[in-house]
Order: C-alpha cells, then structure tokens, then sequence
C-alpha cells in the first residue's frame, strides 16, 4: 500500500522537475570578488569546522587561534621529535613493507593538528584534531581499526552467548544511535521518564597513558584470539570488512595479522604518532591522536577492558546483581554516557566519595589527587590554561543504565545504596 504511493509521488515529482529548465552552477566561492573579500578575511580570521554541527563553521581571531595551537602542543600531551620529516616516514614506510602493507606513494606526510569549535560549550572551548587523511600511517590505521572492529563485535556476540540465560551484561560499547533512542523511547514513552543526565569524561583522548592503553589493548586481542581459536585476522581495505581465519591469506586486497603482529602493528601506531608544527615534529606521548582512523575503535576497547575486569571481579565474588528480568539496555559510546532523573542524587552522593573521572554539566569534576601516576609519572600536571588530568585508576569506568535497575562500578561503601534501587 505504501509502497504504490510512495511511487506515485516520486512519478509526479519526476514529471514536474522534468519541465524544469538545467540549473547553472553558481561557482560562488570562485568569483573574483569573493576571492578577494576571503581573502582581506583570512588576514587576521580563521575558518574552522564547528563540531557537533556539520557543515558549519566558526570565525576565530587568527592571533588567538595560534595561541591555542602554541598552548596545546607545548602541553605534556606533545614531545619535540629529534628526528626529521624524512627520517620518519622511511621508519613508516619500512614497518609497513614489513608487515605485508604496500606504501602508498599518496600518503608521503606527516599529520598536523587543526582545532574545531564547540559553540555548544559555556564558556566555548576547542577540540583538537590530527588530520589522519594521506599520511605515513593511514594505511595501517585503517586496517587497524577494521580488525578491533571486528574484534568489537565478536566480544558483542560471546557476551549474548554467555548471558543468554541471566539477567545480566558485560559489553556496553554501542555503535550507532539506536540503542540510545530504544533506551529513551523505553524510558520516555513506557517508563513515564521525562529527564535525562549526560555525562562526559574529560579529555579522554589526551589523557590516556601509553602504558595502560597498550595493556588493555593487549587483553583485548588475546581474548578475541582465544574465542575465534583462529591463527590470523584478515582485513581488506577495499572492501572494508575483516574477518579470521586459519590460513595465512595475505595478497594484493588482504592484509593478514596474527595477534603477535597485531599486537606489534597497535604498539607501532601508539608509539609513532606524530604531528607537524610551525614546522616542527612533535610525539605525541600521552593519549591517541583524535582523528586517525583506529582512534575510536581503540578508546571504546580501552575502557571496555576495564568494564570487563570489573565485572569479572563482581562476579568471581558474587556481586553481580541482575536486572529484575529485564537485560541491560544501555551502554557506552565512546566517552559519553547518561542515566535517568531518577537517580542522579544517588550518583552524587556516590560521587562525592569516590575517585572516579566522571564530567557533567550538572555535577563538579570530581579531584584527582588520590590517584597513582604510571611508570612513575607525574600525577597532576598544572597547565597554562587549565589541569590536564592524566587518567591512570583501574575504577575508570562508566555509567551503566539499564532498563529497570541502574548500576556503575561500585565500591563497598556504595553497594548498598545501588542495591536500594
């Protein structure tokens, strides 16, 4: 029924724009007078992408704009690099040969960093970007982040497998916004829940230590490996997908990865990100680039590893509590979470007393001066501008939400309070 309106629409409106004389381009942006009125702009503005609204753009004083470039990469995200340009993109070019990938001639550069502004924020603020397109390490990027993909989403399917029958979960990684709008259609239309809370962990990308990244990454693909029982994970980057296997099918479409040469290639983009300044290079030692291909994939794997260990510890000692029948329903999409009204004073009280890094505009950012450094590390470190927290608790965990009953990684002073619900 729907389907002959649908066509007698699209029939009439065919027939109507047929009748339409061809439109002529109007090539603004090349227009003489355009060129030169951007141009006389250019001179003391900067045009820069505005985030969470495609296709617009801000207007930044350009003198304060390179102040903010001078700040972040003078921060202790960023080293200077003794090596030069050439030097660097030759050590890429080798890894990669090594590992079966062909150098693409195209990708002959390093990544420089760009800023984007969040005009939804109160005061505004700024997100830094590694531009990741055509550069060294593209290429191993993508591929990368096509197997943590899959390997996402083999953890998704043996989590169902292995909770089939108990009211419980341990992967809250989403991957669109479905999930979201079923679990605010749950709770708005049949709950009656009218509010909802969202959270934010702060600068989540530069604050992660390479030590304990590496660690959980490391995890990860040794348990993804050991569920699969396959000796490779196979990626093509045409067609892009991945997929194990037992042989050793590496070709002109196919890069192959067994997990010590996975490990080795996730350890290699970590350890080499680096990025042009002023004419200089920079490490980036703290954290992974925003930007490059794998970036996302390796932040919800992160945190992942320290949801599942906790869970784990809960249920080795008897702590997990199941959900009244009903399946969790709600988890983590990159660094954001939310919760219902409901309970939000319940997770400010939890939070006053706990170390846990969990940002919101209706809750204070909770101290860190408890924490332990890595390796050694400086905990703290005060920057011009502002803290920049180095996240290093194995409590780094988030929120979860579920349909009937609300849980987050607890400690013993809490676990009655969250059992109240």
């Amino acid at each position: 029924m729907f389907s002959e309106w649908k066509d007698a629409v699209l029939s009439s409106v065919k027939s109507k724009l047929d009748n339409f004389p061809a439109y002529d381009y109007n090539a603004v942006l090349q227009k003489p007078s355009v060129v030169q009125d951007l141009a006389q702009l250019h001179e003391k503005f900067v045009l820069v992408p505005t985030d969470k609204a495609a296709n617009n753009i801000s207007v930044v004083c350009k003198k304060f704009y390179v102040q903010l470039h001078h700040n972040e990469i003078n921060s202790i995200t960023y080293q200077p690099s003794v090596e030069n340009v050439e030097s660097i993109i030759d050590n890429h070019k080798a890894f990669l040969t090594q590992h079966g990938i062909k150098f693409d001639s195209n990708n002959n550069s390093l990544p420089y960093l760009y800023a984007t502004c969040k005009m939804h924020k109160n005061p505004v603020k700024f997100r830094f970007i590694t531009s990741g397109t055509n550069t060294s390490l593209t290429q191993l990027s993508v591929a990368i982040g096509l197997c943590l993909q899959r390997g996402l989403r083999i953890i998704k399917n043996h989590s169902r497998y292995v909770n089939k029958f108990h009211r419980r979960n341990n992967f809250y990684v989403i991957d669109s916004n479905q999930d979201v709008l079923d679990f605010m259609f749950q709770n708005n239309f049949l709950s009656g829940h009218k509010s909802i809370t969202t959270f934010d962990f702060s600068t989540l990308y530069t604050s992660i230590p390479h030590c304990q990244l590496k660690s959980n990454l490391l995890n990860f693909v040794k348990r993804i490996f050991d569920i699969k029982n396959k000796q490779f994970i196979v990626c093509n980057l045409f067609k892009k997908f991945a997929y194990f296997s037992d042989s050793n099918s590496s070709n002109k479409s196919n890069i192959c990865f067994s997990k010590d040469s996975l490990i080795e290639c996730i350890n290699f983009l970590i350890d080499n990100s680096y990025v042009i300044h002023n004419g200089n290079v920079f490490r980036q030692v703290i954290g992974i680039p925003m930007g490059t291909n794998a970036g996302p994939h390796i932040a919800n794997i992160y945190l992942h590893e320290y949801e599942n260990n906790h869970f784990v510890q809960l249920y080795e000692s008897n702590k997990v509590v199941e959900s009244s029948g009903i399946n969790a329903e709600y988890g983590q999409l990159l660094d954001e979470a939310f919760l219902k009204e409901d309970i939000y004073e319940m997770l400010v009280e939890v939070l006053n007393t706990s170390p846990d890094h969990v940002d919101s505009e209706r809750v204070e950012e909770v101290d860190n001066e408890s924490m332990e450094p890595c390796d050694g590390g400086e905990k703290d470190s005060q920057e011009e501008g502002g803290t920049r927290q180095i996240i290093t608790t194995p409590e780094l965990i988030r929120i979860y939400s579920l349909k009937s009953y609300h849980m987050f990684p607890w400690r013993e002073n809490s676990v009655n309070l969250l059992r109240s619900l």
